[in-house]
């Protein structure tokens, strides 16, 4: 009997929060859909020494990175040299090797694997990807060592782009950047296709709970990410909050409390300070990394309100569709993509930082009532959002 094909996903900075998202689902998918071994190779750190050596099938390998003492410091290239040893010792054994962001490191490790491994598959996942094939290649008005690099740079690049098998892209507007592109005479589109994130069906499908209808869903409004960090814009809803007349409307705030980029827990006292009547409407709960818990939470909420500044595509948008959510968001990554499709309305963009625009339409949900015309309207059968049809419709043709 042949042994399985494999995938391997060498990833930097592999922690608890990931099992959620596509790191781990992408590699997953693959292996479930096309019978595939998978293993996620990355380097071994103080949170997450604790991991178990197999999770839902998916091999956990964790090696010490000989060359960084701290992980998620110091320059780039020493967080990753230690994975192209990795890969050129096993790349003849690799059938499939998966890298995130198209990084430096990934064309080096790229090359590398396709140099050893000519019948391999080089698939990367570019988490972004925006202006990629705007990369500065110009070998004009430079000095003798710039003009080196930058010779160097160009033929790493091409090497790496006639190397690549896929480049998959989340969002629209940047797939048909791909799409039209000619980067040192190589035909973009003809390496890149679109890949939305996806919902996790199969993990739902274990938790054993239906989802709700209309009618058993509570007046509830909820927002999930890291909360108060620059690029999730939490202060957006927080301040939107002030002036509405909730009713019997709550707001639930889910995620970690950012305290690097800001003490963002002084930003919310100062508002209780100041709005203490809204101390039994408006809920903080802290990070849930429990999927059940935090999928409940969904479940349980009219309408999801995302006001970030940047998004790549939110895995919290198939979320919340999955769960019906009413979705209000900025427009970043993914987000006119999803909320409008296949003939239905699931929510409506925002302009970035207008509380007042957020505000009217929020209370107008809660005055008017009006969700549930909308979501009767809505064909919910045919909603499918889940990582099985994402990973189907783009590799049943190389896989």
């Amino acid at each position: 009997m042949a042994a399985k094909k494999n995938i391997t996903l060498v990833f930097n900075h592999f922690e608890t929060e990931h099992f959620g998202k596509d790191v781990f689902l992408v590699p997953y998918y693959l292996g479930k859909i096309y019978n595939l071994a998978v293993t996620i190779v990355y380097p071994k750190t103080a949170t997450n020494t604790d991991f178990p050596v197999e999770m839902r099938g998916v091999v956990l390998k964790s090696i010490k990175n000989r060359f960084s003492k701290k992980p998620h410091s110091g320059p780039r290239i020493l967080k990753e040299l230690f994975f192209l040893f990795y890969v050129i010792y096993n790349a003849k054994n690799m059938d499939i090797l998966m890298r995130l962001h198209l990084s430096e490191e990934t064309i080096l490790i790229g090359l590398f694997y396709k140099w050893l491994n000519p019948d391999g598959f080089l698939y990367v996942k570019a988490d972004g990807g925006k202006d990629f094939h705007n990369n500065n290649f110009s070998l004009k008005t430079l000095n003798p060592v710039k003009l080196i690099k930058r010779i160097l740079k160009r033929r790493f690049y091409s090497q790496f782009l006639k190397a690549v098998d896929l480049i998959t892209i989340e969002t629209e507007p940047v797939y048909h950047q791909f799409k039209y592109a000619n980067m040192l005479g190589i035909d973009l589109g003809k390496k890149s296709r679109l890949l939305h994130n996806g919902f996790d069906k199969k993990q739902f499908e274990k938790f054993n709970f239906a989802i709700n209808e209309f009618s058993e869903k509570e007046n509830l409004i909820i927002t999930v990410g890291r909360l108060g960090s620059r690029q999730k814009n939490t202060e957006l809803l927080l301040q939107a909050a002030q002036g509405l007349d909730l009713k019997d409307w709550n707001i639930t705030f889910i995620g970690p409390v950012e305290k690097d980029e800001c003490d963002f827990q002084k930003t919310v006292d100062m508002f209780f300070e100041e709005q203490p009547l809204l101390r039994k409407k408006i809920t903080f709960t802290g990070p849930i990394y429990d999927k059940k818990e935090l999928w409940q939470w969904y479940n349980r909420a009219k309408v999801f309100v995302l006001p970030s500044r940047w998004e790549g595509f939110a895995i919290v948008f198939p979320e919340a569709l999955f769960f019906r959510n009413y979705i209000i968001s900025t427009d970043v990554g993914g987000a006119g993509e999803i909320l409008i499709s296949g003939g239905n309305i699931y929510g409506e963009l925002v302009p970035q930082d207008n509380v007042s625009f957020l505000q009217k339409i929020l209370q107008r949900i809660i005055d008017e009532n009006r969700l549930e015309a909308l979501y009767k309207k809505t064909d919910w059968e045919n909603t499918d959002v889940s990582w099985e049809k994402c990973i189907r419709e783009v590799f049943s043709v190389y896989l």
